[in-house]
């Protein structure tokens, strides 16, 4: 008999999200379109999270754990399970966020309909760690709003993403080597030769996390800065780049400047 193959492919990465977990995966598993498998690396954790991943795992044959020994980091994590996946679609999700049960629906649809478009995010519900709902995000939406937007700030909510496989293949997946800013690199190499599009209706619950706020402001000041070395503008690039980079210290406000209140 023949393999079957699933049409969406969802990746994710698991350290130490026994809190959050349950609410993640099963956002999954009650989507209504249901031709998918769920590859999920249990990065190394050391809570709970390994016992939670084998139980879901007993119960839907979709659902498959991947064991990193140790901790190796989200891009490898993603690396690895979307180079061991088999569908055609490859969609995002995080351990601590949540999708509506129309999410893959919705996505595949418009990718089906639009075969020119590479990856295809969303806006988003914002929620505190505390389970405060914040706002919805308002995200560039075509494909010229978000070329126009990139160099100076993430145009896509990496957890919304549905992305073709090829896409991924022909640009080598993420870079294992950032510990942070791993998808605003891929989006930032793959600008002048992919298509990015936003659908306007939020399509995932994503959890705000100011923790590490300055440290990810670093991170996408050394993207930046790698960007406009690859394109030949240095001067400019690395300017903006900087300018950015005090902008958003400056604010310390995470994600307010980027949606509005519910």
């Amino acid at each position: 008999m023949a393999e079957t193959v699933p049409v969406v492919s969802v990746i994710m990465s698991v350290y130490d999200n026994e809190s959050t977990l349950p609410e993640a995966i099963e956002s999954i598993v009650n989507q209504s379109f249901d031709d998918w498998e769920y590859l999920i690396v249990n990065d190394g954790s050391k809570d709970g999270s390994s016992q939670l991943l084998e139980s879901f795992a007993n119960k839907d044959q979709r659902i498959r754990v991947i064991r990193n020994p140790e901790n190796k980091g989200l891009a490898y994590s993603l690396n690895l399970a979307w180079r061991q996946s088999k569908g055609r679609y490859i969609a995002r999700m995080d351990a601590d966020d949540c999708s509506f049960p129309e999410r893959l629906a919705v996505q595949v649809e418009f990718l089906e309909a639009n075969p020119d478009v590479d990856v295809l995010g969303s806006n988003a519900i914002l929620e505190s760690d505390s389970g405060q709902l914040l706002g919805t995000t308002s995200m560039p939406l075509s494909p010229e709003q978000i070329r126009e937007k990139i160099v100076r700030l993430n145009p896509l909510i990496h957890p919304s993403v549905m992305m073709r496989r090829d896409f991924l293949a022909k640009m080598g997946g993420y870079n294992n080597k950032l510990r942070k800013k791993q998808d605003y690199d891929l989006w930032l190499r793959s600008v002048e030769q992919a298509r990015f599009v936003n659908i306007e209706k939020p399509l995932i619950k994503y959890r705000v996390k100011h923790a590490d706020s300055f440290l990810s402001d670093y991170y996408g000041f050394s993207v930046r800065v790698k960007h406009a070395i690859r394109r030949g503008k240095i001067f400019s690039g690395v300017t903006w780049a900087v300018v950015t980079l005090l902008v958003n210290i400056c604010r310390k406000l995470g994600y307010r400047q980027r949606f509005t209140r519910i």
